[in-house]
């Protein structure tokens, strides 16, 4: 069936998404960016569900403003909630 096949491929892409975000968690924490003790499969499931969730809000309507407004604001969202050092400038 074609949705089984459709589900199947977006089940493999969000995994490897989430793996991606907690390789690049454990990069900032090795750099000292991020705490250590935070554990990062976790923080990256955080993320994950954060992105998607403000997209969706947009896609429906819920929130409004920019794109890159929006971005600006996750971002931040991500930064805070990693307990990280931002170093981007938004203006």
């Amino acid at each position: 069936m074609v949705g089984t096949r459709i589900s199947d491929i977006c089940a493999v892409a969000g995994v490897a998404y989430t793996a991606d975000v907690e390789r690049l968690i454990t990069q900032a924490q090795r750099l000292g960016r991020i705490p250590d003790d935070l554990d990062p499969r976790l923080a990256a499931t955080g993320v994950v569900a954060a992105v998607s969730s403000f997209s969706q809000a947009a896609r429906s309507g819920w929130v409004s403003g920019s794109t890159s407004g929006l971005a600006c604001f996750v971002g931040g969202w991500v930064v805070r909630a990693l307990g990280a050092e931002s170093t981007a400038h938004h203006g």
